[in-house]
């Protein structure tokens, strides 16, 4: 076995030898690693495909078996035709109880200088050429029609790479800012940061970095209920710039996600926007501890939380502003609507006593035009002294009174014309006989004379309005 730069129990190294077996395996390093991102479970770590196992094997040998679970009830390795195909737990409780003592040899062919371990992830990465990925299949292909066909096929191999089922939603990335960081008033609060997570299939962390980051509880409950987490792969350079050309056309500031290289991904950006613009609020990698994760997390929370009350407020004092420009509006609308109203009914009564007046002088021409022709329809008044008279007091509704002299072969009409010709039309008017009961003197009377109706020679008549 190799040397190790580090403690290891017995039964973790019997761990790394019996994966060594079953895998075909040379190197120790690989084993270590993917036994430490296995959580030191066997089962696990068989059961899985890690890209970065990719070392030397040792030839294999015939078993006669076709199962995991036959090589791990046997010594036998395992024959490379169906190695990972078949469950292996019923047989691993008993190997892993097993207190057979394990040497580690200081002659293995991989030198210390060759990988890196870094204590505070407790891991263990390959400084190595590495292959693309799961079964060399990228995670976003050059060739892909759609950036929504690309993020599904990310999505399938990340979890297939590493057997979590990742966060990352599938809409473009201007899409997710539409619904996650443009979401009016009144449902502000629902705003959320998103969570650009950047991978390079040839960063040396590449493999750890999503274990780090999805198995810590903490961390995944964070990104799952306080952020809207999208993917990306920079691997290829046709797709890196097309990331770019995403950033520049969402007008995205911060220089450090354009200036992205294999040494410093992958990585993590914490997106937020402040009125109109969008910025990287923090980000982080595999040099930050958990705990470092988990504040950088939380502090970008804290801080959003905070632009979202501001935005919140500056919008409730807007529509206040709004409304009272609205009620200000509205009364001086509804002033000018009060005046034009008046102006109207102004204009409306000065018509109407127009009309009236000018009805009024229609009638009086009218009356005029009436008492002028009935003036010249009245005959001569005889003398006091000649025959065949009649005299005939007229008594009016003024209380003035007139007396009058008419031949007896004079018409009764003449009588009608005479009181009309003194401003009392028979429109206005009525004459009656003062007889009693009164009688008034009707139309039918007009054409007869005083004498066939039989007026005496003196009689009075009254004028009543009618």
């Amino acid at each position: 076995m190799d040397e190790l730069p580090i403690s290891l129990s017995a039964h973790q190294r019997q761990l790394i030898e019996r994966y060594k077996e079953i895998m075909n395996l040379v190197s120790t390093e690989e084993a270590f690693d993917v036994m430490v991102a296995s959580d030191w479970n066997l089962e696990n770590a068989v059961s899985k495909n890690f890209d970065f196992v990719g070392g030397e094997r040792r030839p294999t040998r015939d078993t006669g078996e076709g199962s995991l679970s036959a090589i791990l009830s046997d010594d036998s390795p395992v024959n490379s035709e169906t190695r990972g195909k078949n469950n292996p737990q019923q047989n691993i409780a008993r190997r892993q109880n097993d207190e057979e003592e394990i040497v580690i040899d200081d002659d293995d062919e991989i030198d210390d200088e060759d990988y890196i371990y870094s204590s505070d992830d407790d891991c263990m990465i390959i400084d190595d050429d590495r292959d693309l990925g799961a079964n060399g299949v990228p995670l976003i292909p050059e060739d892909y029609t759609s950036v929504e066909e690309a993020l599904h096929n990310l999505s399938t191999v990340f979890e297939a790479r590493y057997g979590v089922t990742p966060p990352f939603t599938q809409w473009s990335l201007s899409d997710v800012i539409q619904e996650s960081l443009n979401i009016p008033y009144p449902n502000i609060q629902d705003r959320k940061p998103v969570l650009i997570y950047i991978l390079h299939d040839k960063s040396v962390s590449n493999n750890i970095f999503p274990l780090k980051v999805f198995f810590n509880e903490t961390i995944k409950e964070i990104i799952t209920n306080r952020y809207v987490s999208w993917a990306w792969d920079v691997t290829n350079p046709v797709n890196k710039k097309a990331l770019n050309d995403m950033f520049r056309r969402l007008n995205i500031q911060g220089d450090n996600v354009l200036k992205l290289t294999e040494s410093n991904l992958p990585r993590v950006f914490l997106l937020i926007k402040e009125r109109v613009n969008l910025s990287i609020s923090d980000n982080f990698s595999i040099e930050d501890s958990d705990d470092s994760i988990i504040n950088k997390l939380l502090l970008t929370c804290e801080k959003y939380n905070a632009i979202k009350d501001r935005d919140i407020k500056e919008h409730v004092a807007r529509k206040d502003r709004e409304n009272t420009i609205n009620e200000q509006s509205k009364g001086y609308e509804e002033s000018l609507a009060r005046d034009r109203a008046r102006k109207l009914e102004q204009e409306r009564l000065a018509e109407l006593q127009r009309l009236e007046e000018e009805n009024r002088r229609l009638e009086e021409e009218k009356k005029n035009e009436m008492i002028a022709s009935s003036a010249l329809k009245v005959p001569d008044e005889p003398g006091s002294e000649e025959e065949n008279i009649i005299t005939i007091k007229i008594r009016f509704p003024d209380n003035k009174q007139s007396m009058r002299r008419f031949y007896k072969n004079n018409k009764i009409g003449d009588l009608v014309n005479f009181i009309v010709s003194l401003g009392y039309p028979t429109a206005d008017y009525a004459i009656y006989k003062f007889d009693r009961p009164k009688r008034k003197v009707s139309d039918k009377d007009l054409n007869l004379t005083f004498e066939a109706a039989s007026w005496p020679t003196k009689e009075q008549v009254f004028v009543e309005e009618i």
